[in-house]
C-alpha cells in the first residue's frame, strides 16, 4: 500500500511492514512471530521489500494529529498502553492536553527521561560492582587467601571481557545499522519525502509550451484527467490508475465507440461529408463530457502535479488526438 502524507488506513497491527506481494501468499508470510518482527521493522525475507512499518505509520498519524493520535488522546494512550506496560509514570515526559503537539513532547521527554535515568543506573552499577570488588579484595587479603591487587586484577579482566564483548556486539550492530539502506534514507530524508518537490524549489514557467495555460483547480468526478505522473508505467499498479476515474470512463467508452480505426477511416477521406462528420465526432465528445456531465479536461502540471484547466481549444485538440489514437497502445506510448 502507498501511504498518504496526511491520510492514513487502518490495518491489524502486525501486518505492518507488509506489502501486496506478502498479501497474496499471507499464510506464509505473514505467519507469527516473523510477523511481529517485520511490523517492528526488525527482519524480513531477503527476497521481499519493507512496507511502512508500525512506527512509522504510528508517526505520521502522531505528526498530522490524525484520529486516535490527537492531543487529548493523549491520556488515553498513557493509562491503556504505557501504564499496562509497566512504564512508571515518574519518568513520564510532560503531557500537556491542550498543545497541538502534544504527543511529540511528551514521547521526547520521555525517551530523554528513559536516557538519563538508564545512565545513571549504569553508572551507579558499575561503581557498586568496583566497591565491591574491592571489598572483596581486602576481605580476601586480610584472610590470607590471596593479595588484593590479585583479586581486583582478577575481577576488572572479567569486567574487561564481559563488556569488552558487549561493546563489541553493540558496536556491529550500529555499524551495520547505519550503513543498511533503511538508516541511509532516513537520515537523507527520502523516506518521508514529499511526494511532490516543494513549489519554491520547483522551475516554473506558465508559457511552457507542453503544459496547459488554464487555472489550477481540483479535480471532480466527472473530469478527464490528462495525468502526467499518477499513470506513471514504472508502478504497476498506477499503470491505469486514472483509467476508473468516472470521467475517463465515459471518455474511454466514447472513443471505443467511434475512435481508432474507424475515426482513422473518416478522417483520410477527402470528401466535404468525412471532413464534417469528424468534426461531429469530435464536438459530440466534447460536449459530452462539458455539457451532458459539467466535467472538464484537466491537464497535469509535471512539475508540480498541479491540475489546470484546459480551455477550449487544448479540450478540442486532445479529443482530437484520443479519437485518432484510440485504443492502440503503441499509438498511446508515441
Amino acid at each position: 500500500r502507498q501511504l498518504s502524507r496526511g491520510t492514513y488506513f487502518h490495518q491489524k497491527w502486525l501486518n505492518w511492514g507488509a506489502t501486496w506481494q506478502d498479501m497474496a501468499d499471507s499464510a506464509t508470510s505473514l505467519a507469527r512471530p516473523w510477523n511481529i518482527l517485520r511490523c517492528l521493522h526488525l527482519w524480513k525475507p531477503r527476497d521481499r521489500e519493507w512496507g511502512y512499518d508500525l512506527f512509522t505509520a504510528a508517526s505520521l498519524r502522531i505528526a498530522n494529529n490524525q484520529k486516535g493520535c490527537e492531543p487529548e488522546e493523549l491520556e488515553i494512550f498513557i493509562e491503556e498502553v504505557m501504564r499496562k506496560f509497566g512504564f512508571p509514570a515518574f519518568l513520564d515526559g510532560r503531557i500537556l492536553l491542550r498543545h497541538t503537539e502534544a504527543w511529540q513532547i511528551y514521547f521526547r521527554e520521555t525517551i530523554q527521561n528513559y536516557f538519563y535515568f538508564l545512565r545513571a543506573v549504569n553508572v551507579v552499577g558499575h561503581v557498586v560492582c568496583l566497591l565491591a570488588l574491592m571489598a572483596m579484595g581486602l576481605m580476601y587479603d586480610s584472610w590470607k587467601w590471596q593479595p588484593f591487587s590479585s583479586t581486583v586484577v582478577k575481577g576488572a579482566k572479567r569486567m574487561t571481557l564481559t563488556h569488552g564483548i558487549v561493546v563489541a556486539m553493540v558496536w556491529y550492530t550500529l555499524k551495520r545499522a547505519n550503513s543498511s539502506k533503511w538508516a541511509t534514507d532516513i537520515v537523507s530524508g527520502k523516506t518521508l519525502m514529499r511526494p511532490f518537490p516543494a513549489l519554491e524549489d520547483v522551475w516554473r514557467d506558465d508559457n511552457h509550451i507542453s503544459v496547459s495555460s488554464g487555472v489550477t483547480t481540483l479535480p471532480r468526478r466527472y473530469d478527464v484527467l490528462v495525468g502526467t505522473r499518477l499513470n506513471t508505467r514504472s508502478i504497476g499498479a498506477y499503470s491505469s490508475w486514472l483509467d476508473y476515474h468516472p470521467g475517463n470512463r465515459l471518455f474511454d467508452s466514447y472513443v471505443d465507440l467511434y475512435g481508432g480505426r474507424t475515426f482513422r477511416s473518416i478522417s483520410k477521406s477527402e470528401s466535404l461529408f468525412s471532413n464534417s462528420l469528424s468534426d461531429i465526432i469530435i464536438d459530440n465528445g466534447l460536449k459530452m463530457i462539458t455539457r451532458k456531465y459539467g466535467g472538464r479536461f484537466l491537464d497535469q502540471d509535471f512539475r508540480t502535479g498541479d491540475w489546470r484547466e484546459m480551455n477550449t481549444k487544448e479540450s478540442k485538440s486532445y479529443v482530437q488526438m484520443i479519437l485518432y489514437v484510440g485504443s492502440n497502445d503503441l499509438l498511446s506510448s508515441l
